[in-house]
Parts: structure tokens; sequence; C-alpha cells
């Protein structure tokens, strides 16, 4: 507003009409452009001390009244403003009218400011007024009415308000939830914002007015509330997607803006959860991660994300659903820096996830033959599959004759000896130095009996009796040779028989 002053009195400096003191004003115009503020003042001070009056004694007003404006002086400022005023046909009288309820800003008292403010915004009617003068100085007074209004009305009656001032309602109501959020007023800035989207759901500013709302959440309102403001621009993000009225430039901003905000919270509570280790906050971050893996999920960061998302349901103790997610990690980027462990606690997350299915370990239920392979449960598929996951994605990894000799006995358990077999086999040939190959060579004899496959088992026995695990185990290839004698007596007795 300073340079419309300014450009008011450069206007009237320029005048080419006669007049004795035309020449003193442009000299002290002069000499306030030239930053020469005293010198100016004082030229001011002597048309308003001229006989009979001068036609520039407004203008020498309006530039001591912005002398003691910008220096804090508002009652002086204000005297010099109102002898404007009360000049009618002064063109510097509505920039004076103006900055009277500036003065009355900073004055504090807001209530004085709204009424020299709704005077301006009256002005847009008074065709008197040069439009270029006039314009700016009403469409400054309406944004400036609601800095008044924020300190003397009420959120709910924003909207009628602004309505009787003309000019864009949304856009001071916007404003009104900005100022509001500045002081710190989150609910006030909320209640605005919440009453433009009801009144206005199609407008592509949804995205921004729910934005504050998220602002106003993270700075005043309980984690609860951040989480289900995010959750609320989600489904915002969903409507601009989904509509036709909304400019690319302004979804991809509320994409933007929805990754951002919910990216850093779910790892800011993550975190503060590991210190804390309160279950709360990985509770709350759960679904702020999934709602970024929905829809950011397959962007650079997907794969952190997704790691970070598989530790939160670990801690939670959401065993399958964690199984799956570390699962989902490995398969994302198999020579990844997450794969080994992935797969490892995918498998744990499993076996656990079986053990709280409660699930046994007994023999067939009674009145069934023995060995008949009983129905793998979920949580068994879910655990072998965690097996071959990590058995395929760490083939280097030191726990991996372990992990073959359980993948090998869960089947042995749940009496699928068919499969268990060959299983067993694989970690006495891949893992001899393996205390375990011994284990594994014995439930495969045991397996091979139990199907009934004698000259299978005979021929394992002379494999094993003459291999590295026997020599290693002097038990073992003791009964390895009891075995391979009996099998060799059972073969020389078929043979001898007519």
């Amino acid at each position: 507003m300073r340079r419309l002053a300014l450009l008011l009195l450069a206007a009237l400096a320029c005048d080419a009409a006669p007049d004795p003191d035309r020449a003193l004003f442009r000299r002290a115009y002069d000499l306030s452009v030239a930053g020469r503020d005293e010198e100016a003042l004082a030229v001011y001070r002597t048309i308003l001390r001229t006989d009979g009056g001068s036609r520039y004694q407004p203008e020498a007003h309006v530039a001591l009244a912005e002398w003691h404006f910008k220096r804090g002086e508002f009652d002086a400022a204000l005297e010099h403003y109102r002898a404007v005023e009360a000049v009618p046909g002064a063109p510097t009288r509505p920039y004076a009218i103006y900055k009277q309820g500036w003065c009355y800003v900073n004055k504090g008292d807001a209530a004085r400011a709204a009424e020299i403010f709704e005077r301006v915004v009256a002005m847009e009617r008074d065709d008197g007024i040069p439009e270029r003068q006039r314009k700016p100085l009403v469409e400054a007074a309406r944004k400036d009415l609601v800095t008044t209004y924020a300190s003397t009305g009420a959120p709910e009656k924003a909207a009628e308000y602004f309505q009787t001032l003309g000019g864009d309602t949304a856009a001071l109501l916007e404003r009104l939830s900005d100022v509001y959020a500045e002081k710190g007023q989150w609910e006030r800035s909320t209640a605005v914002l919440r009453e433009l989207i009801a009144a206005q759901v199609e407008s592509p500013r949804l995205c921004t007015w729910q934005g504050g709302i998220v602002r106003a959440a993270l700075a005043g309102g309980s984690r609860n509330d951040q989480l289900a403001e995010i959750q609320r621009l989600g489904a915002v993000l969903a409507r601009l997607e989904g509509g036709k009225g909304a400019p690319r430039e302004i979804v991809e901003d509320c994409r933007k803006r929805l990754r951002e905000t919910s990216k850093e919270l779910a790892l800011l509570w993550h975190k503060k959860a590991q210190a804390s280790k309160d279950p709360a906050l990985y509770q709350l971050s759960d679904p702020l991660y999934r709602q970024y893996l929905t829809r950011f999920g397959g962007e650079q960061d997907g794969y952190d994300m997704t790691f970070f998302h598989a530790e939160v349901l670990w801690q939670l103790e959401r065993w399958a659903d964690a199984s799956d997610e570390y699962r989902r990690v490995v398969q994302m980027n198999p020579a990844g820096k997450h794969t080994k462990e992935a797969a490892y606690a995918s498998m744990l997350a499993a076996k656990n996830a079986l053990e709280a299915e409660g699930t046994k370990l007994e023999q067939a239920a009674a009145g069934k033959p023995p060995f008949t392979p009983r129905p793998l449960t979920t949580g068994d598929r879910r655990l072998l599959d965690a097996f071959d996951l990590y058995v395929s994605s760490v083939p280097s990894s030191p726990e991996l004759a372990a992990i073959e000799y359980r993948r090998a006995r869960l089947l042995y358990d749940r009496d699928h000896l068919a499969e268990a077999a060959p299983l067993f086999w694989r970690v006495v040939e891949r893992h001899p130095d393996s205390e375990l190959a011994v284990y594994a060579g014995n439930l495969y004899l045991d397996a091979l009996n139990a199907l009934g496959r004698k000259e299978e088992v005979c021929a394992a026995a002379r494999r094993l009796v003459a291999g590295p695990v026997a020599a290693r185990d002097p038990q073992f290839q003791r009964e390895l040779r009891r075995l391979v004698g009996d099998c060799a007596r059972l073969e020389a007795k078929a043979a001898t028989r007519p």
C-alpha cells in the first residue's frame, strides 16, 4: 500500500497545472525518493503551513502519516490520515481511510479496524474513485478483514460474514484458516476448513483444505486425530483421481502431500515405538504404512517401507501378516540389503503363527492307519513357503542346514513322508559336516521304511555307511553296518527261495 501512496504522490508531482506550490511539492517528493526523509519532511511541513492552504496539503499529510506509521507512532499517523479524509476531493483520501484501519490494527483495536476496512470495501461501488486506485484498496481491505475477523468473529459465522463482502468467499475463508493456524488456534482453523470442504465437495482445492486440517492435527491434535486426518487426505486424493475436473498438477501435488506426510509420520511413530516399546505406537504405524504402500509401494522407497512395515507387524505379533510382508520384501528385490534378514524373519514369523494356531505334532488321529498324511494347515503351508523362500534366497547362509532340516521335519511330523524323504537326503548330501546330517540320515531311512520301500532302505544304508556322515559318527556307522548286514541276509534268503 505504501507503493500506492508513492504512485499517487508521483502523479501529483508530475502534474503540469501551474501552481506556486508545485515546485515545492516536487522537491519534497524527489527528496523522499532519494531517501532524504528528514529534508523531505521539512518541505512537507512547509506546505502544511502555507497561508490560505495548498492543493498539496492532503498529500503532505499522507507523507507525514506514512513517516509516523513507519516509526510505530500510530496516533500521530491517525491525525494526518484523518486530515486527508476531511478533504472530500483529495485523490489520496481513499488510501488515507484505508491506512486508518491499519493504525487501529497495530493499536490492537480490531473492531475499529474492521469498521474502517468495511468502509473501504464499500468503495467498490463508488465510481467517483478511479478503478486503478479503488480495486487494489478494496481487495486489500477484504483480506485485512480476515485478520480482524480472526480476533473478533466466530468461526461458524465466518462464511456468512464474508459473503456480505463480495469477492471470493472461499479464498477469504481459506485465508482465515491460515490466520488461525498462525495464531496456533488449530481447532478454529480446522472448523473453517471443514466448512469449506462440506460446502464445496467438488472443488479442486479439497486437497489443500484437507492438508490444512492435517497440519492442524499434527500441531495440536491427538495421534488418533493425526491418523484419521491423513487417512481422509488419502480419501480426498482418491476423489480427485476419480473425478474429471481436477487439473493434473493439483492431483500430483496432492499425491506428493500424502506421500511425504504419511511416510514422515509412519517413520516417526515407528522410531518412537522402538525407543519406548509402546505397542500403541506400533498399532498406529501399521495403517499409515499400509496406506503408504498401497499408493506408493512401487516407488523408490517402497522396498524399505515394506521392510519397516514387516517389522511393525512383527512387534505387534501378527505373525502371519509379518511373514507375508517379509516375503514381499524378498520378492521385491531378491538381491536387496534386507533379503537375508527378511527371509529369516519370514520363516520365524511363520513358525510363530503356526504355534499360535495351536497345531500339535502328535501322530495321526486314532483309528487311522499310521503314517497317513494329515492335511496341512494354512500355517503349515506358510511356514513351508518361508523355508523355501529362505533356501532359495540365502543359499550361502550358515543356517541353511538347520533350515532345510526343519523343512523336512515339518513334513515328516505331519506324516507327509514321501515329500519329507528327499528333503532329508538333501541335508545329508549338501551338509555332511553338520550334526543334523546324522538325524537327517536316520529319518530318511525311517521314512522309506514306513513307506514300505525296503529296497531303497537297503540302497540308502549302503550309500550312507560308505559316506562322510557315517565316518564322522561311529555309533551311526555301527547302526548302518548292522542294517546293511540285515539287508544282505534278507537278500540272500530271498535269492535261495525256489
